[in-house]
This record gives C-alpha cells, sequence and structure tokens, in this order.
C-alpha cells in the first residue's frame, strides 16, 4: 500500500511538473510573437518614414498630412496582418 502511494505521490508531482513547463513554454512562445510583431512594425514604421524623409528632402512629397493618415492605417493594416 506505501508503494502504490509513493508511486501515486511521484505521479502526481511528475504531473504538476509538466504542467509548468507547458505553461512556462506558451508564456514563452506568446511572448515571442508579441516581440517579433513588434520588431517587424517597428523596421516598416522605420521604412516608411525613410521614403517619406527622402521625398521631402528631394522636393517629391505633394501629399497632403492626410496622407500621412492613410499610411497610419496602412501600418495598422500591416500590423493586424503581421500579428495573425
Amino acid at each position: 500500500m506505501e508503494e502504490a502511494s509513493k508511486t501515486e505521490l511521484f505521479r502526481k508531482e511528475l504531473r504538476k511538473r509538466l504542467f509548468q513547463i507547458v505553461l512556462k513554454t506558451y508564456g514563452w512562445s506568446n511572448a515571442r510573437l508579441v516581440h517579433e510583431t513588434n520588431t517587424a512594425e517597428r523596421a516598416l514604421e522605420k521604412d516608411v518614414q525613410d521614403v517619406l524623409s527622402t521625398e521631402r528632402e528631394q522636393g517629391m512629397s505633394s501629399r497632403p498630412p492626410s496622407t500621412i493618415f492613410g499610411m497610419r492605417a496602412f501600418l495598422e493594416a500591416a500590423r493586424l496582418h503581421f500579428a495573425r
């Protein structure tokens, strides 16, 4: 009887440790996705800002400020796409 109790206690402890590992892995994988999405979003925003800056420097940018809002909508759509 004591052997069965030890075995059950061991199994219970093992299940607990495995569950903790699964939770840590799940948390890590979700954080990784968020980090990669944020990194990609920042890189995309920087690229767009570089293009806009170059256009301004060359006198090519004749777009009114409202296009900036259109660009923000584009960036938001891209961010949502990467979030999937």
